[in-house]
């Protein structure tokens, strides 16, 4: 049994050992998942080889007939070579189709098992985890230095370099799928053609959305007590035609996360570290303020802001046409809330 990490599954995902022929790829970002299964193959059988050297089977179809995977995985390759045979974990258990190939490994031929976010107690992940032969991936969510070396290394590849802050802001927009982030790194590398460094101003006008820019901004100067700040940026929001909704919602998860984190601020961790490391990364812009947020909100009065913003949500729904005036009331409240008391003066 191997569980590849770091430089170790690099290296295998570049070459494939064929002693571990059983490969379980499995995680909650999905993305990742039908990358490195990609990879694997690719490997293992050669980029752009012959189509009939893969063989794509339903997990339910290997289910209701558990020799047909050891028939394809000891089939002799009509032209030589490897074959490769992926399958798609669907809901029904393939264990007993597995078994088979587990008690006889095969030699020409490599099996790639793709899968969600499977517990360490699932029958399948054990199995694989426990096998001589097999190997078992584990994909979760991009780290920020993953993350950096993810966009460096595509940059390159076109030749282009990207700037501190461009990157820091690409980061903050990434994380929580594969796919997701390459589709927006390869947008980005698409509009910087001709370009020798991807600036900032390039991230905000291809990734960059205004209005989730402006609600941010609206929300962290509320947090802080920045009483003007949440004032221009009402205004702001007002122009730009989102839903009140959408603004509701961002105010209510932040505070949901400033009360989670404020958890791990009580144990001691500084509120600068806690937000540094946030996965997915934060928005650098924003980290300054969200540190400031959770040293001077305290877990009883955030549990109180989040009883607002239940309270304004309700309105909101009932009263639509007074929307933005019962969010700006609810900002403000909350902006006194933070605002630090004036000292009398001597």
């Amino acid at each position: 049994m191997t569980t590849p990490k770091g430089a170790a599954l690099e290296r295998f995902l570049k070459a494939p050992d064929p002693e571990t022929p059983l490969v379980l790829v499995f995680g909650p970002d999905t993305g990742l998942v039908s990358e490195r299964t990609r990879q694997i193959i690719d490997a293992s059988i050669g980029d752009g080889a012959d189509p009939f050297a893969i063989v794509q089977l339903d997990g339910d179809a290997i289910a209701g007939d558990p020799a047909r995977l050891a028939d394809e995985a000891h089939t002799i390759p009509l032209f030589g070579g490897r074959r490769a045979i992926r399958i798609r974990l669907a809901g029904r258990s393939i264990l007993p189709a597995l078994d088979l190939v587990f008690d006889q490994p095969p030699a020409e031929a490599i099996i790639v098992v793709e899968a969600g976010d499977l517990k360490k107690s699932s029958p399948i992940r054990r199995r694989f985890e426990q096998a001589r032969s097999a190997v078992a991936i584990a994909c979760y969510p991009d780290t920020g230095q993953d993350l950096e070396k993810l966009i460096d290394r595509e940059f390159a590849a076109d030749g282009l370099a990207i700037d501190h802050d461009a990157r820091a802001a690409l980061i903050a927009q990434l994380g929580a799928d594969r796919l997701a982030s390459r589709a927006e790194i390869d947008k980005l590398k698409l509009y910087a053609r001709g370009q020798d460094t991807v600036t900032l101003a390039d991230v905000v006008a291809v990734s960059g959305d205004a209005s989730a820019i402006v609600i941010d901004e609206v929300i962290d100067a509320a947090a802080t007590g920045r009483l003007a700040a949440v004032d221009h940026g009402l205004l702001r929001l007002a122009g730009t035609g989102i839903h009140p909704s959408a603004i509701m919602t961002a105010v209510l998860r932040h505070f949901q996360l400033l009360h989670r984190l404020r958890a791990e601020v009580e144990t001691g961790k500084r509120a600068s570290a806690i937000v540094e490391h946030l996965t997915p990364p934060m928005h650098f812009k924003r980290r300054a303020a969200v540190a400031t947020a959770l040293e001077s909100w305290n877990r009883r009065r955030l549990e109180r802001a989040l009883e607002l913003v239940d309270e304004a949500q309700l309105d909101v729904r009932q009263k639509p046409e007074m929307a933005f005036s019962l969010i700006g009331a609810l900002l403000f409240r909350i902006g006194r809330a933070a605002a630090p008391t004036p000292r009398p003066r001597r």
